[in-house]
């Protein structure tokens, strides 16, 4: 999907990438603040926000997601 982010220079669409995590930043380039002659890039930041009511349809998703996925979401991690 989509969503709307505010630049300096009025609002844009943004195209959410299908593999979005919360924490992950994605740049702009030519759409932050203005400096003499040049423009700099924005940095947006996914913040991911479930939906705070429980419907069956988000119930199904969320066990439909977690029969995917791997049972410690730590596995693999190295420290």
């Amino acid at each position: 999907g989509k969503v709307s982010v505010p630049t300096p220079d009025g609002e844009v669409a943004l195209k959410v990438p299908k593999h979005a995590q919360g924490g992950q930043v994605v740049r702009l380039k030519g759409r932050g603040v203005k400096r003499r002659d040049q423009t700099g890039d924005l940095f947006v930041r996914f913040m991911i926000q479930l939906p705070v009511e429980e419907t069956k349809e988000l119930e199904k998703a969320i066990d439909l997601l977690e029969a995917s996925g791997p049972t410690d979401v730590r596995d693999g991690l190295k420290f």
